[in-house]
């Protein structure tokens, strides 16, 4: 297989991780006294400041996940492969928002914008190295070659750049192109027990498309990857992500046609269907409003199924039920969709509290003014704000 050029995006990663959830609404300001002020200015008013009630969480959920990054990095990049064995010992637990151990230690090896940014003409050599060192003698070969290949990934795509194609150097090719290689040539040779990991064919999916296979062929990695663990999402997520049109899909709509067909399997109950539905679509669809004239061209055109859309939002909430960031994203997602009872519930979730950073502003303004607007339109809303 050769290596494809047509590539645009900034960075793939194996947990694809993507910007932060913001709104641009109206701006406010709720210092002034102008009878000319918007109605959503005198709601926000209404509320109170600093919003009578509603508590700021104090961490976000990437606050906990991001607390692992450095212990994971020092036990490579010093050899104390103990503290890696720790982290195995834990794969399975979750994050309040319900990222596995698993994904989160995978991806910090893979995900271009994470270990980059520091001298990595010098650690990216330490950190292969020492997780060569870890296969070969540690008590996790097995997770040593998984992340072998992920480092791979993330050096290949430090080597070619976040700018468009025809930006990179014939150099920067090269090097993209010659570890994209010893990535598939690790997880090629890797062993067995490998196979059996669902992050060994979450990781392969990209390497898969940045090596131009066809689309026939990545699809039988996602299957291989949902008969060991059906409810892994990093499966679904890469998987959805590589079918936009921007890259292997043939319409706007691809993706979700292809997350509704992989989700009719006997191996998942319907909640955890809708939950994984839920998940996949707020990731592909967050960010897309804006290209749409309304939101709602924006779920007719990808045919997202609204309904079906909040079930899965409710569902990865109540089964999540410790996150403090996704409540914010039901309550913003049943916004655009225009579902009152789903505003209501995730109001209720809520709890009065919010996460400052998701929104603008130094304190989260933008929450407050999208509480202004649903009370506004729906005014039994008022009770659960």
């Amino acid at each position: 297989m050769s290596t494809s050029k047509n590539f645009h995006q900034s960075s793939a990663s194996t947990s694809l991780a993507l910007p932060l959830l913001v709104l641009f609404l109206s701006a406010c300001d709720k210092n002034t006294t102008s009878p000319t002020r918007s109605s959503t200015s005198r709601e926000v008013a209404r509320l109170g400041s600093p919003y009578k009630g509603w508590t700021p969480y104090l961490k976000s959920d990437d606050a906990f996940i991001e607390n692992d990054y450095n212990p994971i990095l020092h036990g490579v990049s010093r050899a104390k492969f103990s503290n890696l064995d720790d982290f195995v010992d834990r794969f399975d637990e979750t994050y309040p928002d319900g990222t596995t151990v698993r994904e989160n230690f995978y991806a910090i090896f893979s995900d271009y914008s994470d270990i980059n940014q520091v001298d990595p003409q010098k650690w990216y050599p330490r950190y292969l190295e020492n997780l060569q060192k870890w296969r070969d003698t540690g008590k996790h070969p097995v997770v040593a070659e998984i992340a072998i290949a992920s480092l791979y990934q993330n050096i290949a795509w430090y080597h070619r750049g976040g700018g468009y194609a025809n930006t990179v150097t014939d150099e920067g090719w090269e090097k993209f192109r010659s570890n994209i290689e010893l990535a598939q040539k690790t997880l090629v040779n890797a062993s067995d027990d490998a196979r059996k990991d669902p992050h060994y064919y979450a990781g392969y999916l990209i390497v898969g498309m940045a090596m131009s296979a066809p689309v026939e062929q990545i699809e039988e990695l996602f299957k291989a990857g949902q008969q060991i663990d059906a409810t892994y999402l990093p499966l679904y997520l890469n998987m959805s992500y590589l079918l936009e049109q921007k890259w292997l899909g043939s319409s706007p709509s691809h993706w979700h046609e292809w997350l509704e067909k992989s989700l009719e399997v006997d191996t998942l109950t319907q909640t955890e269907k809708d939950l994984i539905y839920g998940y996949v679509v707020r990731h592909r669809i967050r960010g897309r409003y804006g290209d749409f004239q309304t939101p709602d061209a924006a779920f007719k055109t990808m045919k997202i199924d609204k309904l079906r859309f909040m079930r899965g939002l409710a569902s990865y909430n109540k089964k999540y039920s410790d996150s403090a960031d996704w409540k914010s994203h039901y309550v913003y997602h049943a916004w655009k969709a225009q579902d009152e009872a789903a505003i209501i519930d995730a109001l209720k979730l809520c709890n009065k509290h919010y996460v400052p950073n998701l929104w603008s502003g130094k304190k989260g303004d933008d929450w407050f003014k999208l509480l202004a607007k649903i009370r506004k339109r729906y005014p039994e809303s008022e009770k659960h704000m």
